[in-house]
């Protein structure tokens, strides 16, 4: 496949406390503000599977298989994001979409909640897929349910997430059900660093304080997909006409500089020879 080629991308994070779930499900279904979505767009995010009482579910879940306490510091749930690299919809560097980039988004969607399913079945809690964001994805909550002898059950993420070996297969997992698609695997063994929503957060606010400095307006002005992604490129464009103007002020400047040194270099000239002339 052409290194070139759009990825298919799974992450997946663990979920140890109620408190933590909560937060989640929140973002989820934009019960707290969003500053990277775009909220003209929310209506289009839809829920695939489940609900927004993904706490209360749980815990119901929990109580049928009869586990009444949870291990300190243990795995509640997990929660996976499925997506792609953006040239899977994106024809260039502009964000301009692809003519058949819904049809794309609509098989990679259906695909991918077909894979979750039958990789997690029951235990897949609930499937939300956002469409108000940069990038379409979808988030899943998934139970780490275990059956143990005697009947009983447990939870125990380490079956889904344990080791290198595991979650190489799941990735390759997912890549199998999509590569029909065009979308290739990630590399193995990069060495790559997921930038994490806080990280995320703390970007824009930096990239904020330059678009103030900058005297631009503010994104939450500007009716786009992206309101921040397009503000730190409009800033970018600030930035290279601010070099490019200054590019031609030097030019300028150089050039007067330039024209100076002639009329001394002239005028020195015409010195020598009236000098010259007196001696003769």
């Amino acid at each position: 496949m052409d290194s070139d080629s759009p990825y298919a991308i799974l992450r997946v994070e663990k979920v140890k406390s109620y408190a933590a779930l909560a937060a989640m499900a929140n973002h989820w279904f934009r019960l707290n503000p969003t500053p990277n979505a775009d909220s003209s767009r929310s209506h289009l995010n839809k829920t695939l599977i489940g609900d927004n009482n993904i706490v209360s579910k749980i815990k119901t879940r929990l109580d049928e298989h009869g586990i009444k306490k949870l291990r300190k510091n243990g795995v509640l749930a997990l929660e996976f994001v499925l997506t792609f690299s953006p040239e899977f919809v994106f024809q260039n560097d502009k964000r301009e979409y692809r003519s058949d980039a819904n049809k794309r988004v609509s098989q990679w969607a259906k695909q991918s909640l077909a894979w979750a399913k039958s990789a997690y079945g029951e235990n897949l809690i609930s499937a939300v897929i956002h469409l108000d964001e940069s990038t379409p994805h979808i988030h899943l909550c998934v139970l780490p349910l275990k059956p143990k002898k005697g009947g009983k059950y447990g939870l125990c993420a380490r079956d889904i997430t344990g080791g290198k070996v595991k979650l190489q297969a799941m990735q390759d997992s997912y890549h199998n059900e999509l590569k029909g698609l065009g979308l290739q695997r990630g590399k193995k063994r990069a060495r790559c660093k997921h930038q994490t929503i806080k990280d995320y957060h703390n970007a824009v606010q930096t990239s904020l304080i330059y678009i103030k400095q900058a005297g631009l307006s503010h994104p939450e002005s500007i009716g786009k997909v992206n309101p921040y992604m397009y503000a730190i490129d409009k800033l970018k464009t600030h930035y290279e006409k601010k070099i490019t103007e200054s590019r031609t002020k030097s030019t300028s400047i150089i050039k007067q500089l330039l024209e100076i040194i002639h009329q001394m270099k002239r005028k020195l000239n015409n010195e020598s020879v009236k000098a010259r002339n007196r001696r003769i």
